[in-house]
Protein backbone atom coordinates (compact mmCIF):
# COMPACT_ATOMS: atom_id res chain seq x y z
CA UNK A 1 0.00 0.00 0.00
CA UNK A 2 1.07 3.45 0.38
CA UNK A 3 3.33 3.37 3.56
CA UNK A 4 5.25 0.79 1.76
CA UNK A 5 6.10 3.00 -0.89
CA UNK A 6 6.48 6.34 1.26
CA UNK A 7 9.25 4.04 3.15
CA UNK A 8 10.20 2.47 0.28
CA UNK A 9 11.36 5.98 -1.33
CA UNK A 10 11.93 7.87 2.31
CA UNK A 11 16.02 7.21 2.39
CA UNK A 12 16.52 8.15 -1.31
CA UNK A 13 18.39 11.76 -1.99
CA UNK A 14 15.97 12.37 -4.95
CA UNK A 15 12.39 11.41 -6.19
CA UNK A 16 11.10 12.23 -9.01
CA UNK A 17 7.47 12.43 -9.27
CA UNK A 18 6.16 11.28 -12.68
CA UNK A 19 2.59 13.42 -13.90
CA UNK A 20 0.72 13.00 -16.83
CA UNK A 21 0.15 16.84 -16.87
CA UNK A 22 -3.29 17.64 -17.62
CA UNK A 23 -4.14 15.07 -14.67
CA UNK A 24 -5.51 16.23 -11.97
CA UNK A 25 -5.00 12.60 -9.96
CA UNK A 26 -1.19 12.70 -10.99
CA UNK A 27 -0.87 16.31 -8.95
CA UNK A 28 -3.21 15.02 -5.92
CA UNK A 29 -0.85 11.88 -5.90
CA UNK A 30 2.37 14.45 -6.10
CA UNK A 31 1.73 16.60 -3.52
CA UNK A 32 0.73 12.94 -0.77
CA UNK A 33 4.01 12.18 -1.40
CA UNK A 34 5.20 15.42 -1.30
CA UNK A 35 3.05 15.99 2.58
CA UNK A 36 4.54 12.44 3.58
CA UNK A 37 8.35 13.20 2.41
CA UNK A 38 7.78 16.64 4.38
CA UNK A 39 6.72 15.20 8.00
CA UNK A 40 9.98 13.13 7.67
CA UNK A 41 12.36 16.18 7.27
CA UNK A 42 13.33 19.10 5.53
CA UNK A 43 12.90 18.82 1.40
CA UNK A 44 12.99 20.59 -1.91
CA UNK A 45 10.37 20.98 -4.25
CA UNK A 46 11.68 21.21 -7.69
CA UNK A 47 9.10 22.45 -10.52
CA UNK A 48 9.02 21.75 -14.08
CA UNK A 49 6.60 24.49 -14.97
CA UNK A 50 8.98 27.15 -13.91
CA UNK A 51 12.03 27.90 -15.87
CA UNK A 52 15.36 28.69 -14.34
CA UNK A 53 15.31 32.83 -14.36
CA UNK A 54 12.15 32.61 -12.89
CA UNK A 55 13.56 31.47 -9.46
CA UNK A 56 13.62 35.06 -7.92
CA UNK A 57 9.98 34.90 -8.36
CA UNK A 58 9.62 31.53 -6.64
CA UNK A 59 11.66 32.84 -3.55
CA UNK A 60 9.35 36.26 -3.52
CA UNK A 61 6.34 34.12 -3.65
CA UNK A 62 7.85 31.62 -0.55
CA UNK A 63 9.03 34.74 1.33
CA UNK A 64 4.98 36.49 0.89
CA UNK A 65 6.27 39.57 -0.82
CA UNK A 66 3.78 38.53 -3.91
CA UNK A 67 0.97 36.68 -4.37
CA UNK A 68 0.10 33.60 -6.11
CA UNK A 69 -1.54 35.14 -8.95
CA UNK A 70 1.65 37.29 -9.36
CA UNK A 71 3.60 34.28 -9.56
CA UNK A 72 1.72 33.14 -12.42
CA UNK A 73 2.28 36.34 -13.84
CA UNK A 74 5.92 37.13 -13.39
CA UNK A 75 6.98 33.40 -13.75
CA UNK A 76 4.94 33.84 -17.75
CA UNK A 77 3.72 30.99 -16.37
CA UNK A 78 1.30 30.51 -18.93
CA UNK A 79 3.12 30.90 -22.29
CA UNK A 80 5.78 29.37 -20.88
CA UNK A 81 4.14 26.09 -19.80
CA UNK A 82 0.58 26.75 -19.88
CA UNK A 83 -1.67 23.79 -18.54
CA UNK A 84 -4.15 24.70 -16.31
CA UNK A 85 -2.65 26.65 -13.27
CA UNK A 86 -5.08 24.88 -11.05
CA UNK A 87 -3.86 21.25 -11.54
CA UNK A 88 -0.67 22.74 -10.15
CA UNK A 89 -2.08 25.14 -7.44
CA UNK A 90 -1.91 22.62 -4.19
CA UNK A 91 1.57 21.94 -4.44
CA UNK A 92 2.95 25.39 -5.07
CA UNK A 93 1.04 27.11 -1.98
CA UNK A 94 2.15 24.24 0.30
CA UNK A 95 5.87 24.83 0.00
CA UNK A 96 4.64 28.41 0.96
CA UNK A 97 3.17 27.50 3.55
CA UNK A 98 5.91 25.25 5.41
CA UNK A 99 7.68 26.72 3.94
CA UNK A 100 9.47 24.57 1.90
CA UNK A 101 11.96 25.58 -0.83
CA UNK A 102 10.66 26.20 -4.53
CA UNK A 103 12.75 25.52 -7.23
CA UNK A 104 12.73 26.68 -11.07
CA UNK A 105 14.37 23.54 -13.22
CA UNK A 106 13.32 24.22 -16.75
CA UNK A 107 15.58 25.57 -19.73
CA UNK A 108 14.66 29.00 -20.60
CA UNK A 109 11.82 28.51 -24.00
CA UNK A 110 13.93 30.87 -25.81
CA UNK A 111 16.77 28.34 -26.06
CA UNK A 112 15.28 25.52 -26.26
CA UNK A 113 12.97 27.03 -29.42
CA UNK A 114 16.26 28.16 -30.69
CA UNK A 115 17.84 24.89 -30.55
CA UNK A 116 15.21 23.20 -31.92
CA UNK A 117 15.16 25.66 -34.78
CA UNK A 118 19.10 25.99 -35.58
CA UNK A 119 20.70 23.21 -32.78
CA UNK A 120 23.42 23.83 -30.38
CA UNK A 121 25.36 25.45 -31.96
CA UNK A 122 23.28 28.64 -32.38
CA UNK A 123 23.33 28.94 -29.02
CA UNK A 124 25.71 32.36 -28.52
CA UNK A 125 26.18 35.38 -26.12
CA UNK A 126 24.27 35.80 -23.26
CA UNK A 127 22.08 31.91 -24.29
CA UNK A 128 23.93 29.47 -22.30
CA UNK A 129 23.06 31.07 -18.76
CA UNK A 130 21.01 29.51 -17.30
CA UNK A 131 21.89 26.29 -18.76
CA UNK A 132 24.94 23.65 -18.42
CA UNK A 133 28.10 24.02 -20.49
CA UNK A 134 27.01 22.62 -24.13
CA UNK A 135 29.69 20.24 -23.62
CA UNK A 136 27.99 18.35 -20.92
CA UNK A 137 25.00 18.16 -22.99
CA UNK A 138 25.12 14.02 -24.23
CA UNK A 139 23.69 13.53 -27.15
CA UNK A 140 25.60 9.89 -27.80
CA UNK A 141 22.27 7.55 -25.81
CA UNK A 142 21.48 5.23 -28.42
CA UNK A 143 18.15 4.33 -26.44
CA UNK A 144 17.05 7.33 -25.37
CA UNK A 145 17.58 8.71 -29.07
CA UNK A 146 15.11 5.77 -29.96
CA UNK A 147 12.55 6.65 -27.32
CA UNK A 148 12.48 10.09 -28.25
CA UNK A 149 12.72 9.68 -31.91
CA UNK A 150 9.32 7.14 -31.64
CA UNK A 151 8.10 10.07 -29.74
CA UNK A 152 9.06 12.62 -32.52
CA UNK A 153 7.00 10.15 -35.12
CA UNK A 154 4.22 9.88 -33.47
CA UNK A 155 3.60 13.60 -32.87
CA UNK A 156 4.13 14.06 -36.99
CA UNK A 157 7.58 13.38 -37.11
CA UNK A 158 9.16 14.67 -40.94
CA UNK A 159 5.47 16.39 -41.48
CA UNK A 160 6.45 18.98 -39.31
CA UNK A 161 9.59 21.99 -40.26
CA UNK A 162 11.75 20.20 -37.15
CA UNK A 163 14.69 18.70 -38.13
CA UNK A 164 14.86 15.77 -35.66
CA UNK A 165 18.90 15.94 -34.75
CA UNK A 166 17.66 19.30 -33.46
CA UNK A 167 14.38 18.29 -32.14
CA UNK A 168 16.46 15.54 -29.85
CA UNK A 169 19.34 18.56 -29.32
CA UNK A 170 16.85 20.16 -27.30
CA UNK A 171 15.12 17.59 -25.65
CA UNK A 172 18.60 16.43 -24.54
CA UNK A 173 19.18 20.17 -23.54
CA UNK A 174 15.62 20.26 -21.39
CA UNK A 175 16.85 17.24 -19.89
CA UNK A 176 19.98 18.29 -18.83
CA UNK A 177 19.11 21.45 -17.33
CA UNK A 178 17.02 19.64 -14.99
CA UNK A 179 19.31 17.51 -14.21
CA UNK A 180 21.93 19.79 -13.41
CA UNK A 181 19.37 21.96 -11.04
CA UNK A 182 18.10 19.26 -9.15
CA UNK A 183 21.72 18.14 -8.59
Amino acid sequence: GNAAILQSIASAEVIYLAENHDSAADHAAQLEIIQAMAEQGDIAIALEMFQRPFQAELEAYIAGTITESELVENSEYETRWGFDWALYAPIVPYGQAKPIPLIALNTPAENTRKVAREGLASLKGDDPNYIPPLNDVDLSNEGHRAWVSDVFNAHGGAGHSLNFENFYAAQVLWDETMAEQVA
